[in-house]
């Protein structure tokens, strides 16, 4: 009796354990085409960063991107998303930091894409703004992953504006009355987008001048498929169910991924409309230097010129407001990269001079190509 009592309490047992693996499965993989930096997404007091290579610290903030090898000095807590497997870590005045506890050693760091250190040393070829031109802004150079994409253009001061999608060869849906504003939502009963074929906006003002006459190629879009969807909510998932997170930096993290994300055959596109969008969210509630860095970032892949010169100004005002080294040599870079302007090289050089980065000084005064005081 005693036998089958035993028998019996190991079967409940067993398919408890059953019920529960049931109930609790493993978190699917990340898909792997794409790897977020590590992120210092919160923290309360004063974060200080040492870049490896470097001798001095600098204050950081909300959405730094940081490296294995980087140093932290925490005042009361913060915690560091790390990239390669999602995970946070959490951290707090009494850990002795020697470098950032994440495995992934390589992060796609802003101030490599300013440097040239993943193959963009050289400035920009950047196309002459016309302010007279209703030029698309979104979407724009990107998938989407709204079958009703918001749309938005240039202000010529010409409105009212009339809005016309089509392909390469055809006009598919135009608006049927003039549109006030410069903003405007794909109608529900427009037809269809269907995914992966390429379509793009075409907007005309009150003096007929219109978007298709912007001189740049490969500013159009697709919807993604089914397929990619379904691989991006996993993603998504991953993130909403992370404990210590609040909505501006999980919604900061996915941005990221977005602006990361590619598919073939249009590899330089990306999600970054749907990036943008984002990051304009999490600007309302943390206005800081590396949330506009990346919507600068984002704007140059989508060949919005202008507006990238706007993002990267106000990240650097943030960045000086908060002491910022790290953010401004950053910044910097990325403005000469846009504007040709040896002011900004010298900033560059000034910041790394103060950070202690002779190697970085000494590659950017090489770079710089004009004769700079801070280049002795």
């Amino acid at each position: 009796m005693r036998k089958i009592s035993l028998l019996l309490l190991f079967t409940v047992l067993l398919i408890s354990l059953i019920g529960a693996c049931q109930s609790n499965p493993p978190p699917q993989p990340l898909p792997a085409s794409v790897i977020i930096p590590n992120l210092l997404v919160a923290f309360d007091g004063q974060v200080l960063l040492q870049r490896d290579g470097q001798t001095a610290y600098s204050n950081i903030g909300f959405g730094t991107q940081l490296n294995q090898g980087d140093s932290l000095k925490i005042d009361t807590s913060a915690i560091v998303l790390c990239g390669d497997d999602l995970k946070p870590v959490f951290l707090d005045d009494s850990d002795n930091i020697l470098s950032i506890p994440c495995t992934l050693k390589s992060g796609n760091l802003g101030d490599n894409y300013a440097e040239g250190e993943d193959g963009y040393d050289y400035q920009i070829p950047r196309a002459q703004i016309n302010s007279d031109i209703p030029y698309i802004q979104q979407p724009r150079g990107s998938f989407l992953l709204n079958p009703r994409p918001v749309i938005r253009w240039h202000d010529t001061g010409a409105g009212p504006y009339r809005l016309r999608l089509a392909d390469i060869d055809e006009t598919i849906w135009e608006s049927d009355q003039p549109i006030m504003g410069t903003e405007f939502q794909y109608p529900i009963d427009a037809p269809a987008l269907i995914s992966e074929r390429s379509y793009r906006f075409v907007v005309t003002d009150d003096n007929d001048r219109h978007s298709d006459e912007e001189d740049l190629s490969n500013i159009g879009f697709k919807l993604i498929s089914p397929v990619e969807q379904n691989k991006i909510k996993v993603y998504q998932t991953r993130l909403a169910k992370l404990n210590g997170l609040d909505d501006p930096a999980r919604d900061f993290a996915l941005a990221t991924y977005y602006a990361q994300w590619q598919l073939p055959p249009n590899p330089e596109w990306g999600l970054l409309s749907d990036a943008i969008l984002l990051l304009e969210k999490v600007a309302s509630t943390k206005p800081a230097p590396a949330v506009y860095l990346q919507q600068g970032d984002v704007y140059l892949q989508m060949k919005l010129y202008h507006e990238a010169e706007l993002a990267y100004n106000t990240a650097l005002k943030q960045a000086e407001a908060n002491t910022d080294l790290d953010a401004q040599t950053t910044i910097y870079g990325k403005l000469w990269r846009l504007t040709q302007d040896a002011a900004h090289c010298q900033a560059v050089i000034e910041r790394y001079t103060d950070l202690g980065d002779q190697p970085k000084r000494q590659a950017w005064c090489d770079r710089c190509g004009v004769k700079l005081t801070a280049c002795p």
